[in-house]
């Protein structure tokens, strides 16, 4: 259906993808072309491997904590590229990059910032409770020094 118009073509033709007959059209073609996508798929991450991770990373980070690679990075920066808790760099090295691990209250999903493995692994152990690390360091004041 060629329309002088453009605007009426991307009309038309965004309605026709809704349709049923072009979804089954489409499941229709990819199982006769399975191989012939993962072929291009697979050259296409050989060929652009950043893209790959940039998009699994900003993939995980909104559909885990509802924040986009941006607003990681934002978050990363406004922390000078260290750990929230300890001050210190991590020394973790995930897909060539070091990482800082986002922490979030589980209750209410907000992001309270990014944190070591060490710091984030700690916390969750403790229980992310103001009570239970009290008595931590009750406990570890009881012991400081003694041998």
């Amino acid at each position: 259906m060629p329309y002088s118009d453009k605007e009426k073509q991307k009309v038309y033709w965004r309605k026709y993808q809704q349709t049923e007959k072009h979804k089954a059209y489409k499941a229709a073609w990819y199982q006769a072309n399975k191989l012939r996508v993962a072929a291009y798929q697979a050259k296409y991450r050989r060929q652009f491997p950043d893209n790959n991770r940039r998009y699994y990373r900003n993939h995980h980070l909104l559909k885990t904590y509802g924040i986009t690679y941006e607003q990681y990075e934002v978050i990363y920066k406004q922390q000078g590229g260290v750990c929230a808790v300890c001050g210190s760099v991590p020394d973790a090295v995930k897909h060539g990059r070091v990482s800082l691990v986002v922490d979030h209250d589980h209750a209410t999903g907000k992001i309270r910032g990014l944190l070591c493995n060490n710091c984030n692994s700690g916390l969750g152990i403790i229980g992310d409770t103001i009570e239970h690390l009290e008595k931590a360091l009750a406990y570890l004041k009881q012991h400081e020094g003694k041998e």
